[in-house]
């Protein structure tokens, strides 16, 4: 796909999404997402996630070159949770929820074997911008990783106290990695948990709900991140 074509797909489409330079745009019964920080891995994973789960997925139609990145996919009719959370019935609420927890539990029925995205790529952190590196074949490497971007100014005991804190010995398994309303890849259990609570909007009580769709609250996995997120640069 070329460039030109996707600006004539845009000025004739509607714009579903638009965030810095990434961009989705309904065109009919398609979706283009467009962007210059979108990654070949993203169309290759909902490939497999079709191949290999019953969840509902977008078919990809085609996908753009490495100048002009992009995926064609189908339409799915809806609306955005976040837009209408707050609004909707309890017994709707509860509803969406067992859904999630289902299709959460599909995703990750997929094990691991290393952390990192498909087929053997790099595992990203993404916070005030994406920590790329990998992939990992334990949850040590993985750690040691996420530590080797501190401010400079981090006092030594505050990386050792982090390190220590950080457990090696969680499953590996297929996540989303924003599950919050607003790239899947083998991760730590624990991560799609702790990453829900990123860019958080508390207006939305979406977040009261998250304890009825996963299979466990990571506590203690999420009082780590918030740390973490005070003395890496990323």
């Amino acid at each position: 796909m070329t460039d030109e074509s996707i600006i004539s797909v845009t000025s004739e489409g509607i714009t579903l999404h638009s965030v810095f330079k990434r961009k989705v745009v309904r065109y009919g019964n398609k979706v283009i997402k467009s962007g210059p920080d979108l990654r070949p891995s993203e169309a290759a994973t909902m490939r497999f996630i079709a191949a290999n789960t019953n969840i509902p997925i977008p078919r990809v139609y085609d996908e753009g070159t490495e100048s002009a990145p992009s995926i064609t996919m189908g339409y799915i009719e809806g609306e955005r949770l976040d837009k209408v959370w707050n609004g909707l019935p309890e017994e709707e609420k509860l509803d969406i929820a067992d859904q999630l927890k289902g299709i959460l539990s599909e995703l990750r029925s997929l094990k691991g074997e290393y952390i990192g995205s498909l087929h053997c790529g790099k595992a990203i952190d993404g916070r005030r911008f994406g920590f790329e590196g990998g992939p990992f074949d334990t949850e040590e490497e993985f750690n040691r990783f996420l530590l080797s971007d501190t401010f400079s100014s981090t006092a030594k005991i505050l990386r050792d106290i982090a390190f220590r804190s950080l457990q090696r010995d969680h499953e590996l398994v297929f996540t989303h990695c924003d599950s919050h309303p607003g790239i899947s890849s083998s991760k730590t259990e624990y991560w799609e948990f702790v990453k829900t609570f990123n860019a958080s909007d508390h207006r939305v009580n979406w977040y009261n709900y998250v304890g009825l769709i996963f299979p466990k609250c990571y506590e203690t996995e999420y009082i780590n991140d918030r740390f973490l997120g005070s003395i890496l640069r990323h």
